[in-house]
């Protein structure tokens, strides 16, 4: 009879251990922001949105252009005023042009770089033509299986995060879908 009472009393014990955490991490896996914010690319300068999220805490998304060598070789020339060029980058947002996709949050963030190819004679026929340079950084925890995808109008930066020594942890994400009329739509998830 002890030995059946004991029996019983273990597995209740390890029901209630074993479950209710796993109904914590699917509760925490509910709870994972996902935010969709837009920028202009034809604006050829640093876009940022900084707010608040449900939780207090502030959430940066940006979209930095990244200058190509050869801009900032005749930007340096014409510095000096010893060469004046007139074919100084393009006539944003056509042809191709880089860009670095982030967002940060207290303890982590994600980036990676894209280059997009806007046609002037379809702007809607953008591409994105190559992402590259994924990072991450994250406090207290680790990000693991991460891969960085692209298709002609999607780049996005994934992996499993894990946190306090593996009791927490869910898939993250950062995303920049391509639209029309060069606008690029940030989006993330942790």
């Amino acid at each position: 009879m002890k030995k059946w009472l004991f029996s019983i009393l273990i597995v209740t014990i390890s029901f209630l251990i074993f479950g209710g955490q796993s109904e914590k991490a699917h509760a925490n896996e509910k709870s994972i922001i996902e935010n969709e914010i837009e920028f202009d690319l034809s604006k050829n300068e640093v876009q940022s949105t900084t707010y608040n999220d449900k939780n207090g805490e502030e959430v940066t998304v940006s979209i930095e252009p990244v200058k190509s060598e050869l801009e900032s070789i005749y930007e340096n020339i014409n510095q000096d005023n010893t060469f004046t060029t007139y074919q100084k980058g393009h006539a944003f947002p056509f042809g191709t042009s880089s860009y670095k996709v982030i967002v940060t949050r207290p303890h982590m963030g994600m980036s990676f770089f894209v280059t997009v190819n806007v046609p002037k004679s379809n702007p809607s026929n953008a591409k994105i033509t190559k992402a590259y340079n994924a990072n991450h950084w994250i406090l207290g925890g680790t990000i693991s299986e991460t891969k960085l995808t692209r298709t002609n109008k999607v780049a996005k930066y994934s992996g499993n995060s894990s946190l306090m020594g593996g009791y927490a942890g869910s898939s993250v994400w950062l995303k920049g879908t391509l639209g029309k009329n060069a606008i690029m739509t940030i989006s993330y998830r942790f």
